[in-house]
């Protein structure tokens, strides 16, 4: 949402409601909580412009936080999965393994991923 806000202003015009549900597939109501999460929980200085229809940066360098999770979360470790195998102790699904070796190989390290409002 707040890449569209900022791709509005550099365009001209600026992104609505009706726009953030065309785009992400999500009810009026879904997009109101996001938006309000943004302002509250990330201070993203969201405003709502009467005169061009439209959100707006209230400040231009704004920018989401970063937010670090492990390895196992980024790529589904965190869920249960059906014919899980135990091997030297440790869980792991034998297909995860045998197609992503990279994925389950210390998977207790930390990523950054970047916070999608969406």
């Amino acid at each position: 949402m707040v890449q569209m806000v900022r791709e509005g202003a550099d365009s001209g015009s600026l992104p609505n409601s009706t726009d953030f549900m065309n785009e992400f597939e999500i009810s009026r109501r879904t997009v109101a909580r996001d938006l309000d999460f943004l302002r509250d929980e990330e201070r993203a200085p969201l405003a709502y412009d009467d005169a061009r229809h439209g959100f707006r940066l209230t400040d231009e360098t704004y920018t989401l936080s970063p937010v670090r999770i492990s390895r196992q979360k980024a790529f589904g470790g965190g869920h249960k999965r059906q014919g899980r195998a135990v091997e030297d102790g440790h869980q792991a699904s034998s297909a995860l393994n045998a197609s992503k070796p990279e994925m389950t190989s210390n998977s207790s390290s930390s990523m950054p991923l970047w916070r999608r409002p969406w």
